[in-house]
This record gives structure tokens, C-alpha cells and sequence, in this order.
């Protein structure tokens, strides 16, 4: 996923937006920028009928970035709001990519030298982490991100989730006794007997508060808070695997874990919002190529169409050339829009007949900005929506049979539409069929250890 939508930052630093200051000027410029792209004036001022009749319609529906609201929640009901105090003044981000490689494993398993740094770490922002989770009994939790402000969000919410679901990760290490003792100089063998009874209360406590953050990122209108929030939750459920299937857990904790997942499951964001949150980038694309802002257009395909050929296509565009290619683009959102609620299997034909339809590069009506930088990776961007949802349905169903009792009646997987496949041993129960991210990966089954009703 680290490559993936690089045209979003290609733009962001068009924009200027990766400074980590700006003068007075450049915040006049900013603001103008941002009024330009939410009203979209050279998008509006098209005279081509069957792209003013598409525009028409959106704004009819309320789907114009200028129409966009963010989610307002009162400050003293905000967890989010709590987090971002409490982290007020650090750049969290370099912080949360200093803590990334750390729980990478499955199980939480820790070098010695992993150990001494998550614990540095943990320690470090223990006040800050205790009074975020704390916060998480408030009412509701947003970051307040603008969805008309698209290309020049402020997504400084990013670095703070990663942070702090992190530091929840270490923090269940640590109730697993997995960190090791403090010192860091020990032998392996040493480390092991010395590592403290597991507190399987607070790593499960531990584990709900990062699927929580976790949650909050994911309801943000943004697809790269979206984007971000899949891979977090990949983090979050490792944790979560090396809870479910210690060899203490109980059936109290498995139900806390479920009443989670079945909490994430039920506030779970539509894939049509993610569809409206990339429109609402892609329009302003358009508008920054028709105000001569080429440089914010990047190839996401660029052996099929690399860089220097997209942008001489792009820089030769006449208007109604740019008109075209936004309608092709509109019109493709729209059907994508409609096919959301269905399983990844019975989109995937959808995703081929747009390709089809695009027509041969080489055609003066070729939309390249459509297919090459917005349109590109649109398969696989819902390929990761459907296996998010499915993975966190397969936890479900787990955690249920594990404890005995009926798993919730959730229907076929998202990401593959099949049934979900459950199989129990005496220790454990595994489940499959929610497939995997990447098309070519192997599915890793769901594994939970067995407890007595």
C-alpha cells in the first residue's frame, strides 16, 4: 500500500502543501486555493452540455465539495478531540514511523532490541496514551476533516491514529509480558523467564482501544484516511490474534473482543462515501489541470503511460478535450457509486467494461487523465474497502464459534462472495473465505483458541 494513490501527494506538493511552514503569503495563497477548489469555477464554466448536465445533477444530489459538510461533534463529547490535545505540539508522525516496524509480526513476537524500543516508547507517552483511552468513553470521536477541502485536507489525524494505535499495540505487548523485562540486556532465555504474568484484561482493553481509533480514522471523508485506516486495522487485528489464541484467554474476554468487532461491523463507513470522497479529488484534479496546474497530475500506471507521455498529453489538452475526459470520469464514478453494495466478485466485471470503454491510448478522445491517474487503481481500492470489511466479519464469526455459540448471520464474504468456512479442532477454531488484500497473496485463515461455555 505505500505506493498506492501517489497522484493524491503528486498534487499535495503541487500545492505546496508538504512545507512544514508557510508564510503569510503562502496562507493567503492557501485560502485561495481552497475556495477555488471547493467552488470549482473553471469546472463550472464549461460549455460543454453533456459535462454541465452531469454537474447539474451532482449539485442537485448535494455532491459538489462545496456542498460537503464535515461530521461536527460536540468538543466535549470528541475523544478524537481529547487525542488531539494531548498530542499537541509533538509532529506524531515521525513518532508513529519510528513505532510501525514494531508490530509488524504476527503473534507480537519482539526483538530485544524491538523490546527496549517499544518500552521507550510506551513509557514515554504513557500520560498520553491513558488519557486517550480514557477519552474513548465519550459519546463519539471525529477529526473533523473537511471533505471540501479534498486535495488540501489537513490530515495531521493520519500520524496522530497511527501514534496512538501504536502505542495501544505496545501496550498489549506488554500486558502479554511480550516486551520483556526492563534493561533490555538479558539473554533470550533470560528475557523469557523473567517476563511478568500475562494481564489478559488490559491487553484486551489494549486491543478495543486501537480497533476504536481505528474505527474513528476509518468514518473520516477522506479516502486516504480510509486508505490509512485498512492498514491500521491489519495492525490492530494482529494484536487482537495474539490475544484470541492465548493459551489464558476466557470466555469474558472473547465476548469484550466481539462486542468490538460487532460494535466496528455496525458504524462500518459505506463504500459509496469513499466513492464520493475520491470524486471530490478527482473533480479538483481537473479544475487544477484546467487552471494549468500540470504538475499536480501523476501517473499511477507509468509503464502503460509514463510520467513525461501522460504530462505531454495532459499540457496539449484542449478544453474540451479536459471536458471529455472529466465526463468520462464522473459518469464512471457514478456506475462504481451504484455497484457499492455489492460483493468485490460482482464488481470486478464493471471494472473491466470501464477499461473497455475508455477506448485505445492513442485516440484524440482518450481519457488518460481518467484512466491513468484516477481511474487506475480504482479495482484495487476496492479490493482493499471489501477485504477490510470481510476480515473484520470473519473476526466475528471466530469469535463467536470460539466460544461456543452461533456466529452472526453475516452472509458471504465482501471480498470474495463466498460463505465463510469454519473449522474446529479441541484447541481451536479457524475461519476462511474473507479472502486477502493483495489479489495475489494467500488468505491467512482466522484462528482463535477454544474456551469452555
Amino acid at each position: 500500500m505505500n505506493h498506492f494513490r501517489q497522484s493524491l501527494l503528486a498534487a499535495a506538493l503541487a500545492l505546496g502543501l508538504c512545507a512544514a511552514g508557510c508564510s503569510r503569503q503562502q496562507s493567503a495563497d492557501a485560502t485561495d486555493q481552497r475556495h477555488i477548489l471547493a467552488h470549482l469555477p473553471a469546472t463550472l464554466a464549461s460549455k460543454d452540455a453533456e459535462l454541465r448536465a452531469e454537474l447539474d445533477r451532482l449539485q442537485r444530489q448535494n455532491q459538489l465539495p462545496w456542498q460537503q459538510l464535515a461530521r461536527q461533534v460536540p468538543e466535549e463529547e470528541n475523544a478524537a478531540a481529547v487525542l488531539v490535545e494531548q498530542l499537541a505540539g509533538l509532529d506524531a508522525e515521525p513518532l508513529a514511523a519510528e513505532a510501525a516496524p514494531l508490530l509488524a509480526q504476527p503473534g507480537l513476537q519482539f526483538s530485544l532490541t524491538d523490546q527496549e524500543a517499544a518500552r521507550e516508547l510506551l513509557e514515554r507517552f504513557d500520560t498520553q496514551r491513558r488519557a486517550a483511552r480514557q477519552a474513548l468513553q465519550l459519546p463519539d470521536a471525529s477529526f473533523g476533516v473537511e471533505p471540501a477541502e479534498g486535495l488540501l485536507a489537513q490530515l495531521a489525524c493520519i500520524g496522530q491514529a497511527r501514534l496512538i494505535v501504536r502505542l495501544e499495540g505496545f501496550a498489549a505487548a506488554a500486558a502479554l509480558g511480550r516486551l520483556g523485562p526492563v534493561g533490555g540486556e538479558a539473554s533470550v532465555n533470560q528475557a523469557a523467564a523473567a517476563a511478568p504474568a500475562a494481564d489478559l484484561d488490559e491487553a484486551t482493553e489494549a486491543v478495543v482501544a486501537m480497533l476504536q481509533w481505528v474505527d474513528t480514522l476509518a468514518r473520516e471523508p477522506h479516502t486516504v484516511c480510509r486508505l490509512e485506516a485498512i492498514h491500521l486495522r491489519g495492525e490492530a487485528l494482529l494484536a487482537l490474534e495474539a490475544v484470541a489464541q492465548h493459551p489464558e484467554i476466557t470466555g469474558e474476554h472473547l465476548q469484550r473482543l466481539e462486542d468490538c468487532v460487532k460494535r466496528s461491523l455496525a458504524q462500518w463507513p459505506n463504500d459509496a462515501d469513499v466513492c464520493q470522497a475520491e470524486r471530490i479529488l478527482g473533480m479538483q484534479m481537473y479544475e487544477l489541470v484546467r487552471s494549468g496546474r500540470y504538475d499536480a497530475v501523476s501517473s499511477e500506471d507509468p509503464q502503460a503511460m509514463p510520467q513525461a507521455e501522460l504530462m505531454r498529453r495532459v499540457r496539449r489538452m484542449k478544453p474540451q478535450q479536459i471536458d471529455r475526459d472529466e465526463l468520462f470520469y464522473l459518469r464512471a464514478m457514478d456506475r462504481i457509486s451504484r455497484h457499492c453494495q455489492e460483493d468485490f466478485p460482482a464488481r470486478q466485471p464493471l471494472f473491466a467494461q470501464l477499461r473497455s470503454s475508455a477506448g485505445t491510448p492513442d485516440a484524440d478522445d482518450y481519457p488518460a487523465i481518467a484512466m491513468h491517474v484516477l481511474l487506475h487503481d480504482i479495482e484495487r481500492l476496492h479490493r482493499f474497502l471489501t477485504f477490510d470489511r470481510a476480515r473484520m466479519e470473519g473476526w466475528a464469526v471466530a469469535l463467536a464459534s470460539a466460544r461456543g455459540e452461533a456466529p452472526p448471520a453475516l452472509g458471504k464474504s465482501p471480498r470474495t462472495g463466498e460463505a465463510y468456512r469454519i473449522a474446529e479442532r479441541p484447541d481451536r477454531v479457524s475461519v476462511q473465505g474473507h479472502g486477502s488484500l493483495e489479489a495475489d497473496e494467500a488468505e491467512r485463515p482466522i484462528v482463535v483458541r477454544k474456551v469452555l461455555r
